[in-house]
């Protein structure tokens, strides 16, 4: 292929397809023959004004006959950050910017009997927090609270202030904040809105520098009519410098109750408590109730520095009005799984919002080796099921769930963008059972051009005779004549995973022609605890190994008796993060076993001793580097040693052996791996006239996933390998 028109049109194509962000289940109305109601959120990139719209599609189902009707239209959400249905689903809490530009001046809108009921503007309380780490809109039982987490605005003057008590010339006093995407908030706090009156209340009593997010409701009052909120807090033993949280989920955090009596008064001090161990080892998050409110569940982890990892599910036993106990540990971290099809341990960000199928069984998602797979907890044993997938080998995702009525659950996979279920409790385990509620429609051309992909998950056993597999998830065209260009794709982190999702991007460079190889190297998640730390220490040597182990793997693959599958002589390597840092890595090696036509770099590590001074997670440096490190530290290096150390470990130490052509894909933005990283090493291979480029994308972080900027990358990156 090598018309742009191609390019572009394929990518448009592929683009059309909406892409499911959320889901919720709504219970029916009485005497209604639909008892389940669904609401699906889906975001779509407008390539013509460089825009990313999101809508609402709902649709009735009956989960004894199926779906009865969608609604004919989609909602748009113009504006719309936060989406948040009542328990009883008779109203809709949503936040909403005047304009996208105006975060500061955020509304919260309630929604019922088919009007707006009120709105109620948050600007005199800060900047509301709409992210899956502060944020929440959660109502509580009674549904006429709502308990949300703002940034507080700062007061900070000049000197020449007209106002003589504020002249205290700190306007532009420092203020540390927590890094990627999170750089307006520093210090998030709790507010409680009462939907009756309109009135938004700060609920004091928290230490002030603890951070606030993810409050949940206690689901019954104390016996002296107070209401708890349990909440993840940040900062309590912080070390002098904040650190990252973005992707960052074993941070130093703790769970704290705070009691309220509502309706919550101005002024009124609170009591605030620490319920689980608060200090530099110990992490929690993702409080969940259980239905009467008499466990506390919630994901743990304890002495882990690495940034990701297998983690617990913890529960508390919980009684009104009394001390909570000491938690318990419930799902245990897996070190190895006994088999290549055993339990892998628990590895999610957080829990769904409603999890639970009765008050002993929690319903999630977690990574499965290379997919992501759904299972049940049954908290009296510890006892773990997997519920299949309804599409083989496809990746599965828990919803949201309504007791007693259903679980909506999404499934994709690599050529197939999620469709939606709706499953009743005793149909979790019966495939034939689940209703489809939503596929995408099979008249959009970005559909007809999925059908010409196939993938498959290929096992391959490290040169290095290491018990621990690695895997890759190939995506290429489903026919094609001769043996295909190869791609070799390294996730970032390291510490993550590539599932068996659907991911648009992929997608497009397989529908270009090209075999696309997302390599799960040791060090990945889901594959047990034991793997994942095998790689901190040994960065630069058993994750570039790993990846070429795939690579020289897939070149043995043969398509027929006499024809390889893929072509040895046109394996290129694409990377973001840590990912970049891998395929930098690769083309820097003297001695490698294979050859790389091309090279594209999304945001790559290129440079550790410089990047450790300027990024917003300096400890990962040190971790993955295998420097000592403990949470409480503010990695702050000015050891000689530690510094030629991470040198070394960098793409950058082996510059004079690279003469692979090279794509750099930069946010300027990226509050994670600075700029600068990319951009010193483009003018290093500039300056030795290896063929390079670089594209600088404004306003764009670490995921460059503007809507302007994620279309241009990937299309660049098709011209790139096609040129080279």
């Amino acid at each position: 292929m090598s018309d742009l028109g191609q390019y572009t049109s394929l990518y448009q194509s592929l683009a059309g397809v909406p892409g499911l962000d959320s889901g919720w289940c709504v219970p029916g109305a009485p005497g209604s023959l639909a008892d389940v109601n669904v609401m699906l959120k889906f975001s779509q990139t407008d390539l013509r004004s460089n825009r990313k719209r999101s809508y609402l599609a709902t649709t009735a189902v009956s989960t004894q006959h199926g779906k009865i009707a969608a609604g004919p239209f989609p909602i748009d959400l113009v504006n719309v950050t936060y989406i948040s249905p009542s328990p009883s689903g008779k109203q809709l809490a949503l936040v909403r910017l005047p304009d996208e530009t105006k975060k500061e001046e955020s509304f919260v809108e309630v929604w019922a009997d088919g009007r707006l009921v009120i709105s109620v503007s948050l600007k005199p309380h800060g900047t509301v927090c709409t992210d899956d780490t502060f944020g929440c809109l959660e109502w509580d039982p009674s549904e006429k609270y709502i308990a949300l987490v703002a940034e507080p605005p700062k007061e900070m003057t000049h000197f020449f202030d007209l106002d003589s008590k504020k002249q205290r010339g700190d306007k532009f006093q420092f203020s540390q904040d927590w890094g990627e995407t999170f750089t307006s908030l520093a210090c998030p706090k709790p507010f409680v809105l009462d939907v009756d009156t309109e009135r938004i209340t700060p609920v004091l009593g928290l230490p002030a520098h603890l951070a606030a997010g993810q409050l949940v409701w206690a689901p019954k009052a104390n016996n002296d009519g107070e209401r708890d909120i349990v909440f993840v807090g940040w900062g309590n033993d912080l070390p002098l410098r904040k650190l990252g949280l973005r992707y960052c989920y074993n941070r130093p955090s703790s769970l704290y109750r705070v009691s309220l009596q509502l309706p919550l008064e101005e002024k009124k001090v609170c009591r605030c408590q620490p319920i689980t161990p608060v200090g530099p080892r110990y992490s929690a998050r993702s409080p969940r109730f259980n239905l009467s409110g008499s466990g506390l569940v919630f994901i743990f982890t304890e002495g882990i520095v690495t940034h990701n990892a297998c983690a617990e599910i913890c529960m508390i036993d919980w009684v009104h009005g009394q001390e909570p106990s000491k938690h318990k540990c419930v799902v245990p971290i897996v070190d190895r799984p006994s088999s290549r099809e055993a339990f892998c341990g628990i590895y999610t960000h957080a829990l769904p919002q409603r999890a639970f199928l009765d008050d002993d069984t929690i319903l999630l998602h977690t990574q499965w080796r290379s997919t992501v797979a759904v299972v049940s907890v049954r908290l009296s044993s510890g006892e773990v099921t997997r519920v299949p997938s309804i599409k083989s080998g496809g990746s599965v995702m828990v919803l949201d769930t309504i007791p007693n009525v259903g679980t909506l659950l999404s499934c994709s996979m690599p050529n197939s963008p999620a469709s939606v279920y709706v499953v009743s409790k005793s149909g979790l385990l019966v495939q034939d059972q689940w209703t489809l509620v939503y596929t995408p429609n099979d008249s959009l051309a970005g559909m007809a051009t999925l059908k010409n992909i196939a993938w498959e998950v290929h096992t391959v056993v490290p040169r290095d005779g290491s018990d621990d597999v690695l895997e890759a998830i190939v995506i290429a065209p489903a026919k094609a004549e001769g043996p295909l260009p190869l791609i070799l794709v390294p996730h970032g982190g390291p510490h993550s995973a590539y599932g068996t999702s659907y991911i648009m991007s992929s997608a497009f460079l397989a529908s270009c022609g090209y075999a696309v190889a997302h390599i799960n190297y040791r060090g990945s998640t889901g594959f047990g605890q034991g793997p994942l730390l095998t790689l901190p220490g040994h960065i630069g040597t058993q994750d570039i190994n790993d990846t070429e182990d795939v690579g020289l793997a897939l070149l043995a693959k043969k398509a027929d008796k006499n024809t390889p599958r893929f072509d040895e002589d046109r394996v290129t390597l694409c990377g973001g993060s840590h990912g970049g840092y891998i395929v930098g890595c690769m083309i820097g090696r003297p001695h490698a076993a294979l050859r790389y036509k091309a090279c594209v770099m999304r945001n790559p590590v290129t440079d550790i001793a410089g990047m450790v001074t300027s990024t917003d997670i300096p400890d990962w440096c040190l971790v993955e580097a295998g420097v000592p490190y403990a949470n409480d530290q503010a990695a702050v290096v000015t050891d000689t040693s530690v510094l030629s150390r991470l040198y070394q470990v960098s793409p950058i130490a082996s510059l004079a052996k690279i003469a692979t052509p090279t794509l750099f894909l930069i946010g300027d933005s990226d509050r994670r791996v600075p700029p600068s990283q990319g951009v010193s090493m483009f003018h290093a291979l500039q300056e030795k006239g290896v063929p390079t480029r670089l594209l600088m994308y404004p306003k764009n972080n670490h995921a460059l996933m503007g809507a302007e900027a994620e279309p241009d990358a990937w299309i660049n990156v098709a011209l790139w390998l096609e040129k080279y």
